[in-house]
């Protein structure tokens, strides 16, 4: 049965994404006081706001925080009827506690609440407002984000590509054709590496540096410094000889991302 006394009496939600915008406070309960709603606030709200329960994804992640929150919020309306302007908290305190939009109050009336969208749906009701608004609402500014995607090109980047391509596939062919690839077998690898003596770790670090420039396969040089140095020196050779071929290959894609 209705409680005539407290008909006019509500609470409000301030959704927690706009705790410190006070503005926003501030015209939502002027908005709800013109439609002769006598406001009672919660314990917390505006600043010190709850969450409802769904923001950062907590009830995937930490269930009981989602339901100590909503029965905090159960307990602090009191029986009166929430009044919220994020659809989300709408959605998460309706089984709660008597829980309305303020767009529900403003155009629909508490009692003919319109039915919430679920998703994909959403995302084409919001198109559609956004559309809606933009015909027929002269605000002077917008906050809609626009991306034309038209940058203007830099002069001789066509060239500077070109050119860059050409030198990459002239390295690629001299590799395949010189017959440099056949080093990259373990025994040939090993020995010529091997020839340099007190110079080798240097000379394989070297050459593990600039594999990656050409393309070269990263597999047979781990095992022949295993091989050549043993499981410990082995492993410091090549993470430090991979480390500065990430930095290698790295520059030489900053370069090309430059040119392009």
């Amino acid at each position: 049965m209705r409680d005539e006394k407290n008909a006019d009496k509500v609470t409000i939600h301030d959704p927690c994404s706009v705790r410190f915008e006070v503005g926003i406070h501030d015209s939502v309960r002027k908005l709800i006081g013109n439609r002769g709603r006598q406001v009672e606030e919660m314990a917390h709200s505006g600043r010190k706001t709850l969450c409802c329960g769904e923001g950062g994804a907590v009830g995937a992640l930490v269930p009981g925080l989602t339901a100590n929150w909503g029965k905090l919020r159960q307990e602090e309306c009191a029986g009166r009827k929430i009044i919220t302007y994020c659809a989300g908290c709408a959605n998460m305190l309706s089984p709660l506690a008597p829980t309305a939009h303020l767009l529900d109050i403003l155009w629909e009336g508490e009692n003919g609440r319109a039915k919430v969208a679920k998703s994909p749906f959403t995302y084409w009701k919001r198109l559609k407002m956004k559309t809606w608004f933009k015909k027929h609402v002269p605000a002077a500014i917008t906050r809609e984000r626009t991306f034309t995607g038209v940058q203007e090109p830099k002069k001789g980047t066509v060239t500077k590509l070109l050119v860059f391509l050409i030198f990459l596939a002239a390295v690629i062919v001299a590799v395949k054709t010189s017959g440099i690839s056949r080093y990259l077998e373990q025994d040939i690898l090993r020995t010529w590496i091997g020839s340099y003596g007190a110079l080798a770790p240097v000379i394989y670090m070297l050459i593990y540096a600039v594999a990656p420039v050409f393309f070269l396969p990263a597999l047979p040089f781990t095992v022949v410094g295993g091989i050549l140095f043993g499981p410990w020196w082995g492993v410091v050779y090549a993470i430090t000889g991979s480390t500065a071929g990430a930095c290698t290959a790295g520059a030489e894609s900053s370069c090309g991302g430059e040119i392009a």
